[in-house]
């Protein structure tokens, strides 16, 4: 028989590219709770926060100080915009990424001033503490950007003491000690041992309320690294024993300590005290620790070293930086930057010209993972805003030219659309673009300096031009670099800045012709009129209100991606300032004083030793409102579901395996096949009964949220009591979806197809009803009959209508 030939294997499938993930930013402090409640909220507006820094933090803007020098973050302090800010809660993380490195102080190191009048030396004590972040950006495939976030002057550990609301950084190394209050001890052998009367100490269990695996004494520290909240209790993980031993569960028996390391610990309180108490070893405190040798979470997308950090965790709050000029006492305040290296502009040019060759093409869009809807509402100047008039119709008005903008205005559309006043659906767009078309309420300010406000449409508007624009186009952004002055001053000289400073009779002295190279580019790019000889005095002045009572001229340079010597590296260079000025002023204590704290500030080179990609002392300084502005939603998405969680939640319940449950086990709604394929990914446990019966409201949130609250498009909702009540009825129904695109066709004409699916169509149709309080009415009601219809065609769901109607009641009734 002739050999035949061995069958071809069919060839794997080439695997689809992986999606992009959009990086989720965050602003870097929250709002001052008002009212009653108290409660903090987010900021959702860069231009509510450039107004709070121009009235409030004119000493620390982005670019250029009041007095002339280069300064490439914000600053934020507790007697200026920290009025308006929950400091408590502290500042928070801009984005999602990997922190590195970081310093904190045991206590703030303090700067001597001699008296003038003999008397005891003046004591300034300052902030060295710092956190650096990692971030890492990637559009289009294949195109990454490398950033990072610093936060500067951050609160010592000895300070916490005097604010014991304020959470220490969950970063700072920390170990946990059994206090007096944890008495747990051995039970009886089998044989009927007595446990020694000295074993006493708090229970290591193999689940939170699981069985026990071994005692840990008295005065043990252990490390604790996840920690839940399990029916009223908070339990955290054993990482780590630092020469802990345990004692046996059971007297007269062994256990291996090691054993502990993965168990669960309960961190509560018991018998008159804490169980457990805070350790921060001194080891933490008054270096620079570099932590990308820490392995990251597994599939972590920001690389394989340093601790990974969420867009609006904790960073750390303001620290001390009392001022050697002035000698204030008392003040706190940070500074936040972001920087990067040139390889942003690279970046921008590619991410522009995928936008513009594919920014149209949904598929595109689809393929990379990726929203395919803008995001950015942009108005030029030289854009006429309507006048709004009976009937939803917009006119030109009366003087138009009054109403002509004179500055570029950008403005989040998610924003935007949060005031449903602002917002005017156009039901017959002509030409029809194929997407939705809105008329919006926004401000401006004409070129008379007055504040204006008015109408302007997002497609075709009629007398300018008006954009919809994708966060990926970096719109307005702009990348300088030229030489500057070694010393950071903005002049061309540094003498320039001392005669500037002092005040001396010079000619031109403000002139743009003083200036250095890359800071008459800053400037040539904010003034566009005027002969440029108060240069100075204009940079020095840009952080203030101004035309019409808004920064214009702050939020223009907030913009610009400036390529400049950092401040944290190279202390030295300060010392040619102080020469310079002191041939003026002759030697003054504040002046060594000013030079030891720059050298004790610097890190830049500590942190270049450990950390790969910072090398470059010379680097973009990017704005950190911006770029935070620029790609946020208006509030996270993983934010939007947190306000409504809870209600989800507690409509389902805990732990149940009915019979009569085709799902089998359900905990917190959360049913046995969805345990099964996404506990260990999601929550990393193992899919399990014993677990399933433990989970936690931490892990059924994580859950909801990546399974049914991102996927199926709720991130996009304007209203939140719409979202709530539409999500509520499809996690319990498999046709509400349907329902509700039939509700949309038939009632408000919406024309999108009816295919069971609560994809972006269907949100959309949701957003383009105008009265939001009729529709979520209107979705109630029909959510009640079809629940009564579920009982007329299967008369055994009877005992269950009760609280099918209580939810949907329950969800109208919720405030938001």
């Amino acid at each position: 028989m002739p050999n035949q030939p061995a069958p071809k294997k069919p060839q794997a499938p080439t695997p689809a590219p992986a999606k992009l993930k959009p990086l989720p930013f965050a602003f870097p402090f929250v709002r001052k709770g008002q009212g009653q409640s108290k409660a903090s909220t987010q900021f959702t507006d860069e231009h509510e926060i450039y107004r709070l820094l121009a009235e409030r933090e004119q000493s620390g803007a982005y670019l250029v100080s009041p007095k002339g020098m280069w300064h490439g973050g914000i600053h934020i302090t507790e007697a200026g915009a920290g009025q308006s800010l929950d400091l408590d809660a502290g500042l928070r993380c801009i984005a999602d990424g990997v922190l590195v490195a970081f310093r904190a102080n045991k206590t703030y190191p303090v700067s001597e001033i001699a008296s003038t009048d003999s008397g005891s030396p003046v004591q300034a004590p300052y902030s060295t503490g710092f956190a650096l972040v990692r971030h890492t950006m990637e559009f289009p495939r294949g195109t990454k950007l490398t950033f990072y976030s610093l936060y500067m002057h951050l609160m010592s550990c000895e300070d916490y003491a005097n604010f014991p609301k304020r959470e220490k950084p969950s970063y700072w190394s920390r170990q946990w000690e059994v206090t007096q209050h944890a008495l747990d001890k051995p039970s009886a052998g089998r044989n009927g041992q007595v446990a020694d009367p000295s074993q006493q100490g708090l229970r290591v269990r193999k689940t939170p309320n699981g069985p026990p695996i071994g005692i840990l004494p008295q005065g043990a520290s252990v490390s604790i690294g996840k920690k839940e909240k399990v029916k009223g209790k908070d339990w955290g993980r054993v990482t780590a024993l630092h020469g802990a031993s345990l004692y046996p569960p059971e007297a007269g028996g062994y256990v291996e300590s090691s054993l502990a390391i993965g168990g669960w610990i309960c961190m509560g309180r018991e018998n008159g005290g804490a169980l457990v108490k805070e350790v921060i070893p001194d080891s933490t405190f008054d270096r620079v620790i570099v932590t990308a040798a820490e392995v990251c979470r597994p599939g972590d997308p920001q690389g394989t070293g340093g601790i990974p950090i969420k867009a609006g965790e904790l960073i750390g709050h303001l620290g001390r930086y009392d001022s050697l000029n002035q000698c204030t006492a008392g003040t706190r305040m940070a500074h936040i930057e972001v920087f990067c290296d040139d390889g942003i502009q690279s970046f921008l040019e590619q991410g522009r010209a995928w936008v513009q060759q594919h920014g149209p093409r949904k598929e595109d869009w689809t393929a990379l993972g990726l929203p395919s809807e803008q995001t950015i509402l942009r108005i030029e100047p030289g854009t006429v805003l309507y006048q709004r008039i009976e009937g939803n119709k917009f006119i030109l008005g009366t003087d138009p030219q009054s109403r002509k903008t004179d500055a570029i205005q950008v403005y989040s559309l998610a924003e935007l659309a949060r005031d449903p006043k602002r917002r005017v659906p156009d039901p017959r767009p002509n030409p029809d673009p194929g997407y939705p078309v809105n008329w919006w309420h926004v401000d401006g300010v004409n070129a008379q300096g007055q504040p204006i406000d008015g109408w302007v449409c997002d497609f075709n508007h009629p007398s300018g031009r008006v954009t919809r624009e994708f966060a990926q186009k970096w719109v307005d952004f702009e990348c300088l670099e030229d030489a500057h002055d070694p010393a950071h001053t903005i002049f061309a000289a540094t003498q320039g800045w001392v005669d500037y400073a002092s005040g001396a009779i010079v000619d031109d002295l403000a002139s743009r012709s003083r200036l250095s190279p890359l800071m008459l580019k800053v400037y040539d790019a904010l003034f566009k009129k005027g002969d440029g000889k108060n240069a100075a005095d204009e940079l020095c002045t840009l952080s203030q209100t101004e035309r019409g009572g808004y920064p214009w001229l702050m939020q223009a340079a907030s913009r610009l991606i400036v390529k400049h010597e950092s401040e944290w590296a190279n202390p030295s260079k300060w010392k040619q300032l102080i020469v310079e000025l002191e041939k003026q002023t002759g030697p003054k204590p504040q002046h060594e004083e000013e030079q030891k704290r720059i050298e004790t500030l610097a890190w830049w080179d500590e942190v270049k030793a450990g950390v790969p990609g910072i090398s470059d002392v010379n680097v973009y300084h990017l704005n950190p409102i911006a770029i935070a502005g620029n790609f946020s939603e208006g509030s996270s998405c993983a934010e939007k579901f947190k306000k409504i969680s809870a209600i989800i939640l507690q409509h389902e319940g805990g732990y149940s395996n009915r019979a009569n449950d085709k799902g089998g086990a359900t905990n917190h709604g959360i049913a046995w096949n969805t345990w099964q394929a996404y506990a260990m990914e999601d929550v990393g446990v193992e899919p399990t009964i014993e677990n399933l019966k433990n989970l936690t409201d931490d892990q059924a949130e994580k859950i909801y949220l990546k399974r049914y609250w991102e996927p199926k498009g709720f991130c996009k909702f304007n209203d939140m009591r719409v979202a709530l009540m539409v999500y509520d009825w499809t996690i319990t129904s498999g046709g509400a979806a349907r329902q509700i695109q039939k509700l949309l066709n038939n009632k408000y004409g919406s024309n999108i197809s009816v295919d069971g699916g609560m994809g972006s169509e269907t949100v959309a149709a949701l957003n383009n009803v105008q009265d939001q309080d009729a529709l979520l009415q209107d979705i109630a009601e029909i959510r009640r009959q079809y629940y009564t219809n579920l009982t007329i065609n299967d008369s055994t769901q009877l005992a269950n209508l009760k609280g099918w109607l209580n939810r949907v009641n329950d969800c109208l009734r919720v405030s938001i």
